[in-house]
């Protein structure tokens, strides 16, 4: 069992008390990322809380050799898509896909339109291939050959302001 599955496995008891949805456990070096959740959306206070609960819980379990820096956040707007829940709470969001350097494609964008828990595919309405945008093709996925997923926001286009015109002076 690698860091990440060994610290969710610490910390899932504290998680549930606090009742948030461990998203994902990241470990990158010198860096333990743990992205938390609630289904109405997560506050700086829990995150907080959950910080100060976790912190001394990992040093009496000491699962990482070394020092190590803490990160409690939430997973933002755009959300990674890591596990069978993620996927099929994603259905009807806008998504991309990378994939493995293995494939032809490396990449789409588009609209999830179905997950199978059991096949372990998605379905994608994708309307951007690796970056070129394309008329909507219905593509499916397996997630065997996905090396990273998310869901996209759109921040919309930014309006310009109007510029300002100088007033001609009487003079």
């Amino acid at each position: 069992m690698g860091v990440p599955e060994t610290v969710a496995e610490i910390i899932s008891p504290v998680i549930e008390g606090l009742e948030c949805e461990l998203v994902d456990v990241e470990w990158s070096g010198q860096s333990l990322r743990v992205i938390l959740d609630r289904p109405d959306g997560i506050t700086t206070d829990v995150l907080a809380k959950a910080n100060r609960e976790i912190s001394p819980l990992l040093d009496l379990e000491d699962p990482i050799p070394g020092r190590y820096t803490l990160e409690v956040s939430s997973p933002g707007v755009e959300r990674p898509l890591t596990r069978d829940e993620h996927w099929t709470r994603a259905v009807g969001e806008q998504v991309i896909v990378k994939f493995l350097k293995t494939e032809d494609v490396r990449r789409i964008r588009g609209a999830l339109q179905s997950f199978d828990v059991e096949a372990r595919t998605a379905t994608v309405v994708a309307v951007e291939i690796d970056g070129i945008d394309k008329p909507a093709t219905e593509t499916h996925v397996d997630l065997v050959v996905v090396d990273s997923a998310r869901t996209v926001f759109d921040w919309g286009r930014a309006e310009r302001p109007e510029p300002k015109r100088k007033k001609k002076s009487s003079r």
